[in-house]
């Protein structure tokens, strides 16, 4: 959801397009055209213009992608929330042009699938990295969530218990959900014993 119509079920956290994809390449161009605008120097109005047009689009990114000052609610007319599955989590600008310069789990699904895992065995849990965990509860009940798509995987694999793979922040979430699960009515160590195989942080903040 989004209050530009353009933008509506569209990507948008560090989606090239979304920030201007040409600045990538001539970003520090036309900032240093802007700088001989600043001293009084002669400067071109087109690259004036481009960099006016850039600066207006990653206003626009930065509007949609920042949350409300109480840190939790989200702008009016802005809704921004995870895209679901490992489409979530492969690549931040998927294509021809992008996927290389975006890629987040995609080489790892790739090599994973190639190590026999299949999209049976194979998920992933996206988050809205924005919010505190116990609002991702709160408001999308992400982590009761994932402890039915975990029980899900389990039972669709002939009760094997699963690993939790987790990458940077991602680990932090998931440190957050084991706890979480063991004081759940419906969890306890009982049910990590029974579900998870293993938790498997990469690249954790956990020194802060």
């Amino acid at each position: 959801k989004s209050d530009s119509a353009s933008w509506v079920g569209k990507r948008v956290w560090i989606n090239l397009t979304s920030l201007g994809f040409q600045s990538i390449y001539r970003g520090s161009a036309i900032e240093a055209n802007e700088s001989l605008k600043k001293g009084g120097e002669t400067f071109s109005k087109k690259q004036h213009e481009e960099y006016q047009e850039q600066a207006k689009c990653k206003s626009k990114w930065l509007h949609h992608i920042s949350l409300s000052e109480d840190m939790i609610t989200e702008r009016p007319g802005i809704q921004v929330r995870p895209i679901s599955g490992l489409h979530g989590v492969d690549y931040l600008t998927p294509g021809a042009l992008t996927g290389h310069l975006s890629y987040v789990f995609g080489p790892v699904i790739v090599a994973l699938k190639g190590a026999g895992y299949t999209d049976d065995n194979l998920d992933a849990a996206p988050y809205d990295w924005r919010l505190p965990p116990s609002e991702l509860e709160t408001r999308d009940g992400y982590f009761t969530g994932t402890m039915r798509q975990v029980e899900e995987i389990y039972r669709r694999n002939d009760n094997t218990p699963v690993v939790l793979l987790c990458h940077s922040l991602g680990c932090k979430t998931g440190h957050y959900f084991l706890n979480f699960v063991l004081d759940h009515p419906k969890g306890g160590r009982p049910w990590i014993d029974k579900h998870i195989h293993a938790y498997m942080p990469v690249g954790a903040p956990h020194l802060g």
